[in-house]
């Protein structure tokens, strides 16, 4: 957050406002001291930084947290502020042809996504499961999970329902409708993943046990 929010305001929400051409703006709003552009900004930097978290999860121990920097500072100052001129931007070329994103979920998280999966592509495998050997990593913790979805969850009301900008001329509905889709998405998710989990491990206990039988 910090790497992404100095980035952010000195010249990435200057490339992604309604300036230049179809393909980025230019820094006109750089350092801006326009309070009224604060809002807008702010909020464009929840979103910039989120989509270097998303990087930050593939990468986790496979590199240094000097040379993970190096992620945000790139995403926020260039990558982002340009894919997010492209689609929100009233000039960019995505925007004329009637591409929506409504919160974010091409720009943000196919931004970070990108980021994370390229980072690791070049980075590699962590050494310390290659040497051991292991194939997969098991869930360890089951507080870290509840904490990690809560948070998420709870955090992804405000960026979606949030993304109406206002709850006046109808925005209510549109609010009300994210909200409502943020909300039972991630539930039909885990009720699917668990009826998955427990159809999964019981045919291998029933597996297993059959083998040892004979």
């Amino acid at each position: 957050v910090s790497i992404s929010g100095f980035m952010w305001f000195a010249w990435g929400y200057s490339l992604s406002r309604n300036t230049g051409n179809s393909f980025v703006g230019t820094f006109s709003h750089s350092f801006t001291d326009s309070w009224d552009e604060f809002p807008d900004m702010f909020f464009g930097l929840t979103f910039a930084a989120a989509s270097s978290t998303i990087a930050s999860g593939a990468v986790s121990g496979r590199m240094r947290l000097t040379s993970y920097i190096f992620i945000p500072f790139l995403l926020s100052l260039l990558v982002y502020p340009i894919l997010s001129h492209w689609v929100w931007a009233s000039n960019g070329w995505l925007y004329k042809w009637g591409f929506i994103d409504f919160a974010g979920s091409g720009v943000v998280h196919l931004c970070g996504g990108v980021a994370g999966i390229t980072a690791s592509a070049i980075i590699g495998p962590r050494k310390k499961f290659m040497e051991e050997g292991v194939t997969s990593i098991k869930g360890h913790s089951l507080t870290h999970s509840l904490m990690g979805t809560m948070l998420l969850w709870i955090g992804w009301f405000g960026f979606n329902a949030g993304s109406t900008k206002g709850i006046t001329g109808g925005k209510s509905v549109v609010a009300g409708i994210c909200s409502m889709n943020t909300a039972l998405a991630p539930a039909a998710s885990l009720i699917s993943y668990l009826c998955f989990d427990r159809l999964r491990y019981w045919r291998m206990c029933f597996y297993l046990r059959n083998r040892n039988m004979n």
